[in-house]
């Protein structure tokens, strides 16, 4: 017998679904990567199995999940108020929040995110989340960036973004230094891999045709973004190779199979897989370090898949729909 949760209970939910928990285990996954890559380069020893972790630090984190929190309700606001059709799923858009309340949360949980950096000192931190702030908030919205018209846009969009998560996560203890040129550059060339196959795989570049009532998926002229991606996946295995980092090189090394699969398939399901279960990998060994984000993930991911199934009856999130709040899906 399935337990539903109640209508009053999903009405709750609806303030925390806005806040897209599934989105933010992609935020907390990059920012993780740069904290931790800064830690190794500090104890020239990668952590393992860290279960600890001090006042200030804590607040970093929580700080990065309420302001981007807010940037993504901002993300879906843009696309309620342009009536851009984007997921119906967000219920900022469709309409199960109201505009005001929505807008007025978004401004809060920044507004506390960026008073919580200042309170433990941390100005170089608040001034990355200001810069994600004008990048993801407002320029973002303002280009009308969407994976299905504007493909290129979304690239560099996405990638600015995971490239400032990214030193965020390396801010938390450290400072500025030469070194997170080499060892951010196996991170963004993954991240980049990724966001391609992402595009890809939400069926941007890709044609269809039909026969015999079936669906069939086409790579069209648009291969060269599969060797593209399956470059960049070599590249980020081979510099982090070089940087003696074992959550990269181990987790790369893993995902260059899936890639080399990809590239004699060249079909939609095994974009689909090579990106899942790419990031699944990623996700363990990271979780291998810091085991509680592993419990943040599952929490996040089965508490958003009971919500949408309750809510309205459907099978989301899984490994076929990776979206982030706000995206264009027309």
């Amino acid at each position: 017998m399935k337990i539903k949760i109640p209508n009053k209970i999903l009405d709750a939910l609806d303030y925390i679904i806005m806040f897209d928990p599934v989105s933010l285990i992609l935020v907390l996954l990059v920012t993780l990567a740069g904290y931790a890559t800064q830690q190794m380069v500090v104890y020239d020893s990668p952590p393992w199995w860290v279960t600890g972790f001090n006042t200030r630090t804590l607040i970093a984190f929580i700080s990065t999940f309420l302001c981007n929190g807010g940037i993504l309700i901002l993300n879906q606001l843009n696309h309620r108020e342009k009536q851009i059709k984007a997921s119906q799923l967000s219920p900022v858009e469709n309409g199960n929040i109201e505009s005001s309340v929505a807008k007025k949360t978004a401004v809060l949980a920044i507004t506390i995110g960026l008073a919580a950096l200042l309170l433990i000192q941390k100005l170089f931190l608040a001034g990355v989340i200001i810069v994600i702030f004008l990048v993801r908030g407002i320029l973002h919205n303002f280009l009308k960036v969407s994976k299905k018209r504007k493909g290129g846009l979304w690239l560099v969009s996405n990638f600015i973004y995971a490239l400032l998560l990214f030193i965020f996560g390396w801010l938390i203890k450290g400072t500025l230094q030469s070194q997170i040129g080499s060892y951010s550059l196996p991170y963004l060339t993954q991240a980049f891999s990724f966001l391609i196959l992402i595009l890809l795989m939400n069926g941007n570049m890709l044609y269809k045709t039909y026969k015999d009532g079936e669906e069939i998926v086409h790579m069209g002229d648009r291969k060269y973004l599969i060797w593209l991606s399956f470059a960049l996946a070599v590249v980020s295995f081979v510099v982090g190779l070089k940087n003696n980092d074992p959550l990269i090189t181990h987790s790369m090394l893993l995902s260059l199979v899936l890639y080399l699969i990809l590239i004699f398939k060249l079909n939609h399901l095994w974009i689909q897989r090579t990106l899942s279960y790419s990031l699944l990998f990623f996700i363990f060994f990271i979780s291998s370090q810091y085991p509680w984000f592993f419990l943040f993930a599952v929490v996040a991911y089965y508490l958003a898949k009971k919500y949408y199934k309750d809510r309205y009856e459907i099978q989301f999130p899984n490994f076929g729909n990776i979206e982030m709040a706000g995206e264009e899906n027309d």
